[in-house]
């Protein structure tokens, strides 16, 4: 978990602060957030970007074909355009936000099919489960959107693998988060080189360079035109996906993590 410390709550941070101060070090994964604790020492402040295990079941890389054959079971249709966004059903991250951004492209490409993938594994989460009935009801009657909370749905399939075969097999990936500490999945979907339409937040700006190796919007309405504009543009969405896997191996692959950690403990 990677919240967004650029504007915490004071009370918080100052309930924290006699802990934060027993440490040696506070590792933090944007420099921005050291504002937020500026009572502690510059020299006990480090910075690491979180990273993804490249060798992971979900990162690795798969056949189309087995991707396919996968979410044929679920009915998604790989012969038309697919938009896939990864994440819990957290107000944050935004999913109303982003099925209206479909909802807008759709008007414009009536076959545009979109996957929310956000698994309860969590039992103790009702704001969850409040967002994603909203979402249901949002999204109800339209055969084209394919929501996914419930792990058993899945049955035999491993979670991680389905997961893989989403982002193997969609075509745009979108993270409209509002708050965005850092966005694994927005990672994920670059090193799979998929083109990324992501919310401006501090922590999908550490990872996407808008315009060269993804797209960073404000609004549902900005990210449904590009949507569009992105499935009228096969070259260009090969060219943000191509600098969006070459951005993720010189910067967020688990061995720069660990190399970081090793030398920080050092």
């Amino acid at each position: 978990m990677h919240p967004d410390l650029s504007s915490p709550k004071k009370t918080i941070i100052n309930f924290l602060k006699p802990f934060i101060k027993k440490y040696d070090y506070l590792v933090l994964s944007n420099k921005n957030y050291k504002e937020s604790f500026s009572w502690l020492e510059k020299t006990k402040i480090k910075f690491i970007y979180p990273a993804i295990d490249p060798l992971s079941r979900k990162n690795l890389t798969i056949d189309p074909l087995t991707a396919r054959r996968i979410l044929e079971q679920f009915n998604i249709n790989f012969l038309n355009p697919l938009l896939l966004q990864v994440s819990r059903f957290d107000k944050w991250k935004d999913p109303l936000g982003a099925l209206k951004a479909y909802y807008i492209a759709k008007n414009k490409m009536p076959n545009l099919q979109f996957v929310l993938a956000g698994f309860f594994f969590a039992q103790d989460d009702p704001e969850a489960k409040a967002i994603f009935s909203t979402v249901e009801k949002h999204a109800k009657g339209d055969p084209d959107v394919f929501l996914f909370a419930n792990p058993k749905r899945l049955q035999k399939i491993d979670n991680e693998l389905f997961i893989n075969a989403l982002y193997t097999s969609s075509d745009v990936v979108i993270q409209k988060s509002i708050k965005e500490g850092f966005g694994l999945t927005v990672t994920e979907a670059m090193w799979k080189e998929k083109p990324v339409i992501a919310g401006r937040t501090d922590g999908t700006s550490l990872q996407i360079k808008n315009n060269k190796n993804g797209i960073l919007i404000d609004t549902a309405e900005e990210a449904g035109n590009i949507i569009v504009k992105l499935f009228k543009n096969e070259k260009l969405r090969r060219k943000l996906g191509k600098a969006a896997k070459e951005s993720v191996k010189e910067k967020f692959l688990f061995s720069r993590f660990l190399l970081e950690n090793i030398k920080l403990y050092k």
